[in-house]
């Protein structure tokens, strides 16, 4: 016998016991439980899982609300054929439950012993993941939660406020539509007045819409304390990318100078698997977002910093040295020099 932590949620207004389990990457509940909720819309499981005794066997899967202390959310949910019901990592995310202490959603129960899911056993996509991961990939804005960004401003730097720039008038509407939507998103908030001002910068998108930048290179930059941080050389990174056989590079605007470029790898698929679903909860944990269609997952060669990296070692990237391998032989004096 050993102690389990269970919560109680309700699936299509049937309340269904859960094991609440971190090990397991998906949600998974047995076939005579999906048979309570009476559901005639699921789809067909095209992978299949492994659990810590071997595969696991996937009856169906469906998309439906759930509801957890009065919160309700739109989630994936997996049917097995044995009796196996488990609260996993997807929810735990969808719920923003990772640093919740077990004790207050959880009730404390003995049970027997069931086995956690792994991982996900298939050939790795972006729709799985963002399947997985529905809090990370979501359309809606991201918002950092564990950290402030905090701006030092120099000893003996007066403000400055710089008036606005003249908009054109075709476009007034739509910048004032956008002001509108980060406002009603509580990006930024009116004042009535402020010692510092930077006027905005107008860029309009391919897709017809616009882009609001402030002009911080009016002094206000020039007055604020570099933020200092040790930079890793190329040589460091790829020292700890040695030998690793499964890569991942995801691509993330530079936010507040605390996320540029994430790479993870790992000496085997298991080991990649593990580093890659810690940093997919870390970013979902602390409030950042990710594009799918910005990322390159479970690529097993990578393109950096002017190398090649696979698992057989770095090399040099061949289009930084074709312009010379393939340069045509000089005919005369000038050309040879």
């Amino acid at each position: 016998m050993s102690q389990r932590k269970y919560v109680n949620v309700k699936i299509n207004n049937v309340e269904v016991k859960l094991q609440f389990d971190t090990a397991s990457d998906i949600t998974i509940i047995s076939k005579a439980n999906f048979k309570k909720l009476g559901l005639a819309n699921t789809k067909e499981v095209t992978h299949s899982a492994r659990s810590a005794t071997g595969e696991l066997p996937l009856y169906t899967q469906f998309v439906i609300k759930v509801e957890l202390n009065g919160i309700t959310k739109l989630l994936k949910c997996f049917v097995t054929t044995i009796t196996l019901n488990v609260f996993g990592l997807d929810w735990i995310s969808a719920f923003q439950l990772e640093d919740m202490p077990l004790s207050t959603i959880c009730n404390h129960i003995s049970s027997k012993k069931q086995a956690s899911i792994v991982s996900i056993q298939k050939t790795y996509d972006k729709s799985l993941l963002k399947d997985f991961y529905p809090a990370l990939f979501d359309k809606q804005l991201g918002l950092c939660n564990k950290t402030k960004a905090h701006l030092v401003v120099k000893a003996n730097c007066e403000p400055v406020f710089r008036p606005k720039r003249v908009v054109a008038c075709a476009i007034q509407h739509l910048v004032e539509a956008e002001l509108q939507r980060l406002q009603d998103l509580n990006v930024i908030s009116p004042v009535n007045y402020s010692n510092w001002a930077a006027p905005i910068v107008v860029i309009k998108k391919p897709n017809g819409r616009i882009r609001l930048c402030a002009d911080f290179s009016t002094f206000l930059n020039d007055a604020l304390e570099t933020y200092q941080y040790p930079l890793p050389l190329p040589e460091d990174i790829f020292a700890k990318l040695n030998n690793a056989t499964d890569q991942m590079l995801a691509g993330l605007n530079n936010t507040a100078a605390y996320i540029d470029d994430i790479f993870v790898s790992g000496k085997n698929q298991a080991d990649h698997d593990a580093n890659l679903r810690e940093v997919l909860l870390r970013i979902q944990q602390y409030g950042f977002k990710l594009k799918v269609d910005k990322c390159k997952f479970f690529y097993h060669e990578m393109a950096y910093l002017g190398y090649v990296l696979n698992k057989d070692g770095i090399s040099l990237d061949p289009k930084h040295i074709d312009a010379i391998k393939y340069m045509p032989e000089p005919t005369n004096q000038s050309e040879l020099r």
